[in-house]
């Protein structure tokens, strides 16, 4: 749970979110968008992920709501 009392643990399908790294995230958009049919949301996304400085933002995690 967040400090602002963000308690959101599910998506809007009832799944429980689940939570990558940065990291992780950049590695698969990255071979997604050389084995995958073009896809307008993800270069914008990869750009996004790739500016956060990883030493600044080390406990950033990603959470993946939906599908």
């Amino acid at each position: 749970y967040a400090d602002d009392g963000n308690t959101i643990i599910t998506d809007c399908y009832g799944s429980t979110l689940k939570e990558s790294t940065i990291s992780d995230v950049i590695k698969y958009l990255e071979e997604y968008q050389t084995e995958q049919e073009h896809y307008r949301r993800v270069s914008p996304l990869l750009g996004l992920l790739k500016s956060f400085d990883p030493n600044e933002w080390d406990e950033l995690t990603v959470l993946h709501y939906g599908y």
